[in-house]
């Protein structure tokens, strides 16, 4: 066994203040992720229709594309789905 020395007790020190510290993060980060999260979730209206690239709007609302449907779907916080066919044109464009 190894006798203690000024170096070896600065070491066990730092050691130990490190394991506190980390001890302090991780019960820190348990109060700040212990908030209870909902998630609802809402049918698509369209059978297969692959939906991609939502966004949020400008409005409060989020929008996103039905990939096989060549639909653009905008959803309420309140979850009222309301879908958008766009002119052909907009599907050769690279839009959908």
């Amino acid at each position: 066994m190894k006798p203690i020395t000024m170096t070896n007790r600065l070491s066990m020190n730092g050691a130990l203040l490190r394991a506190f510290f980390l001890v302090g993060l991780l019960l820190t980060a348990a109060t700040v992720c212990s908030a209870q999260v909902t998630f609802t979730e809402y049918p698509v209206p369209t059978p297969n229709s692959v939906p991609t690239e939502i966004t949020s709007g400008p409005d409060g609302n989020l929008w996103f594309t039905e990939r096989n449907a060549g639909k653009i779907v905008r959803i309420t916080t309140a979850g009222v789905i309301t879908e958008f066919s766009p002119p052909p044109s907009a599907r050769r464009g690279g839009l959908l």
